[in-house]
């Protein structure tokens, strides 16, 4: 039952184990692996080609996701729902390290709003001309 001990301390320990849950991935310390669409994908680290968060309203609540660019016009879309999410955002960071920390709750606020914010750009590209290289040709 909500609000009881039992459920408060049930909720911590599912949580803490997000933390650690590896989800739709396998890593290396060249990349990971990532099933999309049911194709598995191989992914540099490297061949990261942009990283975008950006916040989606759902109506009771909001959802922080994160767009990834790869090599060979790979990408995909996660979010703070999906299974590894937290693990992922861990790995990116060791690998990016100029990525600005916290850059998820900065997304969070104001309300109602996405908040598109760009990550990580592998060829130093603006924010506008990142939106118009790898939005528009996809």
């Amino acid at each position: 039952m909500t609000g009881t001990k039992e459920y408060k301390e049930q909720i911590k320990k599912d949580f803490q184990a997000s933390l650690t849950d590896l989800g739709f991935f396998t890593y290396s310390d060249n990349g990971f692996g990532v099933e999309i669409n049911g194709h598995s994908h191989s992914i540099a680290w490297t061949g990261i080609q942009a990283l975008f968060g950006y916040k989606v309203d759902l109506y009771t609540l909001d959802e922080i996701r994160m767009d990834v660019f790869c090599d060979d016009d790979i990408l995909f879309t996660i979010s703070e729902e999906t299974p590894g999410w937290y693990v992922f955002l861990k790995k990116i960071e060791e690998q990016f390290p100029a990525i600005k920390q916290n850059w998820n709750l900065e997304i969070a606020f104001p309300a109602f709003s996405a908040n598109l914010t760009l990550l990580y750009e592998k060829h130093n590209k603006t924010f506008d001309e990142a939106i118009d290289y790898y939005y528009k040709k996809n």
